[in-house]
């Protein structure tokens, strides 16, 4: 269940990543969510199911998926665009 999702940022230093999934306990039960930061400094929770349903560490495993995926590509971008500065920098000399 979602114990092997969390152990998993135990071991990782995802923090700098910005995101997560942690347990609320609301009138007894408990309930998981998915949280990130959005760039902006606002941070941002999504709700994923009751914290002891296997499908919950599914969706868990899937949205971290889909952020990591889409930082990926947002970092890829930067990359391109310093190197193309770089390029340019390089070439005035």
């Amino acid at each position: 269940m979602l114990s092997r999702v969390i152990r998993t940022y135990e071991r990782l230093p995802i923090m700098r990543l910005g995101y997560g999934v942690t347990i609320k306990t609301v009138r007894g039960k408990r309930y998981a969510y998915f949280w990130f930061y959005d760039g902006k400094g606002g941070k941002t929770e999504k709700y994923l199911g009751p914290a002891e349903d296997p499908e919950t560490e599914k969706r868990a495993l899937k949205m971290q998926l889909e952020y990591l995926q889409n930082v990926k590509r947002e970092v890829e971008r930067e990359i391109e665009k310093i190197r193309k500065l770089l390029e340019e920098v390089a070439a005035q000399k």
